[in-house]
């Protein structure tokens, strides 16, 4: 909690780093793994959250969409003189629905 989104309209609470290993892709293990942090920010009282994702990672990008993410903005990822544009999505919660394992594992 505590970091402001780069665009508008997202509260302060941010999932900064959520990766699996190609090795594990497609196994399940990522959806496993947004569940679980989604039921935790879910207990933090905000009405969403956001993350970032690398607009070239199309794949990543679905993934989140499917799970029930909007892609609200763009921003842009600096790496030393290197700057990569990174979308911006967001999850909203639902007032008083809990995280039910058919929304985000489904």
């Amino acid at each position: 909690m505590g970091s402001p989104a780069p665009v508008a309209g997202c509260s302060d609470l941010e999932i900064s780093t959520l990766y699996v290993q190609p090795r594990h892709q497609g196994s399940g293990a990522g959806a496993r793994l947004l569940a679980e942090a989604l039921r935790y920010c879910a207990a933090a009282s905000r009405p969403d959250v956001w993350l970032t994702v690398n607009a070239e990672n199309t794949r990543a990008t679905d993934f989140y969409l499917r799970k029930g993410f909007e892609k609200v903005g763009e921003t842009r990822f600096q790496i030393a003189d290197q700057s990569y544009p990174n979308h911006v999505l967001r999850y909203g919660f639902r007032p008083a629905d809990s995280i039910s394992s058919q929304t985000i594992d489904g």
